[in-house]
């Protein structure tokens, strides 16, 4: 009966050495979740980045105010009869702010 006890414990560490540590043990199904979740995470960034590629692409088919502002904000572009006004401030005002801390 003794010697039945000892094999069956023998036969029962084996089984959970392997369950632990063995291949795709418990070891391996944690590192395989935590790889899942961070492929999850980028698969969903670069969804984000699809859905806004494809939404520009939606406005730049659709009309000319997609195209007009890229021209405006990108190039600098102007219409025909429109006046552009830059503001810069002085360099003295701006020495004077920062001695006064504002």
């Amino acid at each position: 009966m003794r010697i039945f006890t000892f094999v069956l414990c023998l036969v029962l560490a084996g089984t959970m050495y392997n369950f632990w540590y063995g291949k795709n043990g418990w070891k391996d199904y944690k590192e395989l979740q935590h790889r899942i979740a961070v492929l999850e995470a980028e698969n969903h960034a670069l969804l984000d980045r699809n859905n806004l590629i494809t939404s520009e692409i939606r406005d730049l088919q659709e009309g000319y105010e997609g195209i007009e502002e890229i021209a405006r904000s990108d190039f600098g572009y102007i219409r025909q009869n429109e006046t552009f006004v830059r503001f810069i401030p002085r360099a003295d005002s701006r020495k004077r702010k920062a001695t006064n801390g504002n």
